[in-house]
């Protein structure tokens, strides 16, 4: 059970969807308190720092949040990936459900995955396990009592065949120390419902992946592996300039051009939301520039 916005509506979509996202997904892992601290009181980068940050953090993969590090190790139930806005952490987490969907990633463990906005869930004061599992489909959609009721025995007692992602911690006012369990049934206050399962109170064994800026986590402790979220390097934002401009080598030509002459500009094209977003103004305006009678629609 996933959004439905996760669907995709044909295989070049999808195809194209997870070529982006291998380009945006630069995992690095973090397992010490002074990287946990580096991590946060960095601000901005230019691309010599950005490098020398990624080379400090061994490379994982998206499949590395899920397993253990070493044979003697217990798998990862909670892990957490933190990173500046922007720089792809929604992004990492619909990538999730996209391997999972395809039966690309614990397709034989995890029978049922949940994707959570957190930004959708702020706007929540009081709610239960039951509304934040089923509380958006419509009364014919809606599961009866008694099967809400089952739903949560199984979960509760077969909790490594279920995953949930937490996409964006630092969107809520999570509180981070909650020590009690709830049942499903019961209506709290969101905020202390998340933390509870953060936690490994509710929900106990249940794998909880969550994504969130650095500010947004006060406890780093509650997770058995984190990990960072970087942007672009210089080849990446190439990658990027190239596919964008679909082998146009004026429109390419042009996005780098802009890009090398204003150097406040390169500095801050690391983070992909940023790159996308010069990469769009420059070819619009050169179809702007090429097409002077044009007038636009300034609603």
């Amino acid at each position: 059970m996933v959004n439905k916005y996760v669907e995709k509506k044909n295989v070049e979509e999808n195809t194209t969807f997870q070529d982006l996202a291998d380009m945006f997904v630069d995992l690095r892992i973090l397992n010490s308190r002074d990287k946990f601290k580096r991590s946060e009181r960095r601000t901005n980068h230019d691309h010599l720092q950005l490098l020398t940050d990624v080379e400090a953090c061994p490379k994982i993969s998206v499949k590395d949040l899920f397993e253990a590090e070493r044979p003697d190790k217990p798998i990862p139930v909670r892990s957490l990936v933190i990173g500046k806005p922007g720089i792809g952490k929604s992004i990492l987490s619909v990538h999730v459900l996209d391997l999972w969907l395809r039966n690309q990633l614990l397709h034989n463990t995890i029978h049922q995955l949940f994707h959570f906005s957190m930004r959708g869930l702020s706007a929540l004061k009081k709610c239960s396990l039951e509304d934040l599992f089923f509380g958006g489909l419509s009364d014919d959609e809606k599961p009866s009592k008694q099967a809400i009721a089952e739903f949560f025995t199984q979960m509760n007692a077969h909790p490594t065949s279920y995953a949930i992602i937490f996409d964006g911690l630092d969107e809520a006012k999570v509180t981070q120390t909650e020590n009690r369990a709830f049942c499903y049934y019961e209506q709290v206050d969101m905020p202390r419902l998340i933390g509870s399962i953060l936690n490994g109170h509710t929900l106990r064994n249940v794998r909880v992946l969550v994504t969130s800026r650095p500010g947004g986590v006060t406890n780093y402790t509650t997770y058995d592996k984190t990990a960072e979220i970087h942007g672009f390097t210089r080849d990446k934002m190439t990658q990027y300039i190239l596919q964008f401009s679909a082998a146009n080598s004026r429109v390419q030509d042009a996005i780098e051009r802009y890009i090398n002459d204003n150097v406040n500009i390169c500095s801050f094209c690391y983070i992909p939301a940023h790159l996308i977003l010069v990469c769009r103004i420059v070819k619009a305006r050169m179809e702007h520039d090429s097409n002077p009678g044009i007038t636009r629609n300034s609603n």
